[in-house]
C-alpha cells in the first residue's frame, strides 16, 4: 500500500487517518520510517500550527454537520441516535466550547486519556491487530476497534503486544475535514445539549454583579460529566477526575469588565500540578492547581 501510494497509483488522501495512524506508528520501525516519508505534509507535526490555522471558521450547518459527523466520527463516537460507542462519550462535552472541541479533535493526544491508547498486537501468525485495551485476562486480551468490532487474543499467541502512546483517534484528522466540514461538525455537535446532572442540594442560578463582585457558588452551577458531582456536606464541587467533568455558571453582565478571581479551594498533594481551565473570558484562564495539603483543608 505504501508503494501504491508513493507512486501515486493510490492517492494519499484515499487512506483514512485512522489508516494512516496505523502504519504511521507500526511495530516495524522500517514500515514507520517509510510511512512517515510516504505521508510527509499529510500529517502535519505541529498540531499547535493546524490549530490556529483552524481558529477562523466560517458559519457551520447542523445538517450537513450530521453527515460529516457520520463520515469521519461515527465509526468510533456516538452522538444522538448517529454512530457506535467506542472512544469517550461525547455528551459529556457537547456543552464545551468550539475552541475545546476543536483543540480535542486535532490535537486528540494532548489531553489523553489511557483508557483510549491504541495498542497494537503482532500475532505469531502474523497478524496485526489494533484497537483499545477492552479486556484482558491471565491467558487472552481483548481489543476493541472501529465499529465497536472486538477480536479476542490468546496471550500464547501473541508475538508482540504494544501501546502505540497515541489515542485511538488519530492525529491529522484536518486532512479528511476542510475548515467547511470542520464548521459544520463542531454546529452540529454543540446543537446537540443535554440537560445538566441532577444533584440533591443543587440549584443552578441565573448570578448577576452585586456591590462589584460576583460569587460563582457551586451550588448554583450546572455539573456536567461523570463523576463529578455536589458534595452537600461541604457545599462543593467534588470528584473531579477527567477532562470530561466541568461546571458552568450563567451569569448577567450589563457591560463588558474585568474581575480579579479569587479560589476557596482544597487539593490533596496527590492530585497537584492538574490544570484548571476556565472558559468564556478573555483570554481563557489556565491554572496549574497547588496543593493545600489535604482535601479538608481549604484556602
Amino acid at each position: 500500500v505504501l508503494f501504491a501510494v508513493s507512486t501515486k497509483v493510490i492517492s494519499a488522501s484515499e487512506i483514512d487517518a485512522a489508516r494512516r495512524q496505523r502504519v504511521l506508528t507500526h511495530a516495524d520501525p522500517k514500515i514507520r520510517e517509510r510511512a512517515l516519508k510516504t505521508f510527509d505534509g499529510a500529517v502535519k507535526i505541529d498540531r499547535a500550527k493546524v490549530i490556529k490555522d483552524y481558529a477562523e471558521l466560517p458559519k457551520g450547518d447542523v445538517a450537513k454537520g450530521k453527515a460529516v459527523f457520520t463520515k469521519v466520527c461515527a465509526a468510533c463516537h456516538k452522538l444522538g441516535d448517529v454512530g457506535v460507542q467506542v472512544g469517550p462519550d461525547l455528551a459529556t462535552i457537547t456543552n464545551r466550547t468550539s475552541a475545546f472541541l476543536l483543540q480535542e479533535i486535532l490535537d486528540p493526544n494532548r489531553n489523553l486519556d489511557s483508557r483510549y491508547v491504541e495498542y497494537q498486537a503482532l500475532t505469531k501468525a502474523s497478524r496485526t491487530v489494533s484497537g483499545l485495551l477492552a479486556a484482558e485476562t491471565a491467558t487472552s486480551i481483548r481489543l476493541r476497534g472501529q465499529q465497536r468490532k472486538d477480536e479476542t487474543l490468546l496471550r500464547t499467541d501473541i508475538e508482540e503486544l504494544r501501546g502505540s502512546g497515541k489515542s485511538l483517534m488519530p492525529e491529522g484528522l484536518e486532512k479528511d475535514l476542510p475548515k467547511k466540514d470542520m464548521a459544520d461538525l463542531l454546529a452540529f455537535i454543540t446543537a446537540v445539549r443535554i440537560p445538566p446532572k441532577a444533584i440533591a442540594g443543587n440549584t443552578p442560578t441565573l448570578v448577576k454583579v452585586v456591590d462589584g463582585r460576583m460569587t460563582l457558588r457551586a451550588a448554583g452551577a450546572e455539573f456536567y460529566g461523570n463523576e463529578i458531582t455536589f458534595e452537600p456536606d461541604l457545599k462543593n464541587i467534588g470528584m473531579w477526575h477527567g477532562v470530561n467533568d466541568n461546571v458552568e455558571w450563567r451569569i448577567e453582565l450589563p457591560r463588558k469588565v474585568t474581575f480579579d478571581i479569587f479560589f476557596d479551594y482544597a487539593c490533596d498533594a496527590g492530585s497537584a500540578g492538574n490544570e484548571l481551565i476556565i472558559e468564556g473570558i478573555e483570554p481563557v484562564g489556565r491554572w496549574k492547581v497547588q496543593s493545600t495539603g489535604t482535601w479538608s483543608k481549604y484556602q
